[in-house]
């Protein structure tokens, strides 16, 4: 028997270049700009969670957001 360390990689990574306002914390600042982009023509969310993420909250929050627009 070999003893050769395993060639897998515990925690990859994948370069993602973005611009410095892509992205956001808080409600408000995340709900404005999804409003923006709704006043645009936007009609699609796709939204990924972790799971143990409070799902009700997010749709309750997008919801009424998507209600005063």
């Amino acid at each position: 028997m070999v003893n050769e360390l395993p060639n897998y990689d515990r925690f990859p990574t994948i370069a993602a270049p973005a611009p410095p306002d892509s992205a956001w914390q808080g409600w408000q600042p995340i709900l404005e700009r999804l409003r923006g982009e709704v006043s645009r023509g936007a009609r699609r969310l796709a939204v990924e969670c972790y799971p143990g993420v409070f799902v009700d909250e997010i749709a309750r929050a997008f919801a009424e957001a998507c209600a005063l627009t």
